[in-house]
């Protein structure tokens, strides 16, 4: 039995500063930002001994 329907919605509401960083940062086509991140992290937090 459903008692209550949540109506979700699939605009999502863009932030002007958002909008103002759409475009500024170019990329390679083969960019993987996974990785990146990844690499970043690790090195963030197991590097220190």
């Amino acid at each position: 039995m459903v008692i209550t329907k949540e109506e979700r919605s699939s605009a999502v509401e863009i932030t002007p500063l958002t909008k103002s960083l759409r475009g500024s940062f170019k990329a390679a086509k083969d960019f993987d930002y996974k990785e990146e991140l990844s690499k970043g992290l690790s090195e963030k937090y197991l590097s220190h001994e």
